[in-house]
């Protein structure tokens, strides 16, 4: 793994990470939710991750990130098939977070998050693939507290209410939560 951090400025940090995981004893679940696993051999992962901070109007930030991985069987049979070259399963290609945000010590603040994520195969086949999704999500958060910092939220999850798996794999289908609110309190001590 190699990676950078740079802030040319008080207003941007911006990082970049490049990354190679290669195994020799790998091992994957034989049937999702089984508990049996079997030892595939060698498998390689080839991954980059961006991100970009901004930072303007005393609180306020836009974060990006993006995440890409190449996940892939190197050695494996089953049966008397060679998997070589093919994709782990349950491995979403590409990831990619955007948000926006106004977040003071003390008072009104906020943001909007959205969340991508790539489909990706769910057999060693690569014959079956779940779908892409994404969702956005907002918070409304009130800070307080001298000696003790208090931050109350409020968050809408699913803002959309769009429809799409939480879980997916050859053998199951969970559903997302669909549009759903939740109202929390931190205290720093």
């Amino acid at each position: 793994e190699v990676g950078t951090r740079i802030r040319p400025s008080d207003w941007m940090m911006a990082e970049l990470t490049a990354y190679q995981l290669t195994t020799s004893k790998d091992f994957i679940e034989t049937v999702a939710g089984s508990g049996e696993f079997d030892n595939v051999g060698k498998t390689t992962r080839n991954g980059l991750e961006l991100g970009l901070d901004l930072y303007g109007f005393d609180y306020g930030y836009l974060h990006t990130d993006y995440g890409y991985i190449d996940a892939k069987f190197d050695e494996y049979q089953l049966g008397g098939q060679s998997f070589a070259g093919k994709e782990l399963s349950r491995v979403p290609a590409h990831i990619f977070n955007l948000e926006i945000g106004y977040k003071p010590s003390d008072g009104l603040g906020g943001r909007l998050r959205y969340h991508w994520e790539d489909g990706y195969y769910l057999d060693r086949q690569n014959e079956r693939e779940s779908e892409s999704w994404g969702r956005l999500d907002a918070q409304l958060s009130y800070g307080f507290g001298t000696e003790r910092k208090y931050r109350c939220s409020f968050d809408i999850i699913n803002l959309l209410d769009n429809e799409y798996a939480d879980y997916t794999s050859a053998t199951s289908y969970s559903p997302a939560l669909p549009l759903s609110a939740y109202l929390t309190m931190i205290v720093e001590f």
